[in-house]
């Protein structure tokens, strides 16, 4: 039931999915915030996104 639920929340989320602006509509990134609301990191895209970001900011300033 608790599964259900989580995948009920990511596919209300990803119908929205003109909300994320079209440079990040891509397979990587959707995939990377598919995982940070799976894992109840972000509660929206908008949370994820900024995960996203600053992950991707991490990495290429640790590079």
């Amino acid at each position: 039931m608790k599964k259900l639920k989580e995948e009920e929340k990511i596919q209300k989320a990803l119908n929205h999915f003109e909300r994320i602006p079209a440079e990040f509509k891509t397979i990587e990134t959707v995939s990377h915030m598919i995982r940070y609301m799976k894992r109840g990191e972000a509660q929206t895209l908008e949370e994820a996104l900024y995960f996203w970001e600053m992950d991707e900011n991490n990495h290429s300033t640790n590079k």
